[in-house]
């Protein structure tokens, strides 16, 4: 590869990067704003902090390119329109919309009990992956409970 080709080459991989932390900064997902929009919708505190954990896991801290692209922040998946054997990222206007969606079509059937056992009863989780949120609920929430 040239000089002249490497230095477009390198200009461009930086610009890709810094046009997604822009991006993502300007999205405004934080764990505390995800939580108050989740706080609209579920007013259930503990059930708040499984599903801002949720995010956290599956859009890598609203930083995985893909879901922040899609405004996607649960990854959440439906049929491609051209391919129904295939599953696609769900596309949304914003963050919000996604967290509006996620009630929608998940929190909505929760009719009691355990939440962690709610979502394994669903095909949405399976136990390795209630295992992997449980610690980030302990992370993000045991400081603010202590702090209370």
């Amino acid at each position: 590869m040239g000089k002249v080709k490497k230095e477009v080459f390198l200009a461009s991989i930086l610009l890709g990067i810094l046009s997604f932390a822009l991006t993502v900064k300007a999205c405004g997902q934080s764990v505390d704003s995800v939580y108050m929009e989740i706080n609209k919708y579920v007013d259930n505190e503990s059930h708040c902090e499984i599903i801002v954990a949720q995010s956290v896991l599956e859009c890598g801290w609203y930083k995985y390119a893909p879901a922040m692209e899609c405004n996607n922040i649960f990854g959440m998946m439906k049929r491609d329109p051209n391919d129904g054997s295939r599953y696609i990222l769900q596309v949304f206007d914003s963050w919000q919309h996604c967290v509006a969606e996620y009630y929608r079509q998940i929190y909505s059937r929760y009719t009691g009990g355990d939440y962690y056992q709610f979502l394994l009863d669903l095909p949405y989780a399976t136990s390795k992956y209630v295992d992997k949120v449980k610690p980030i609920v302990n992370q993000l929430f045991n400081e603010r409970r202590n702090q209370q």
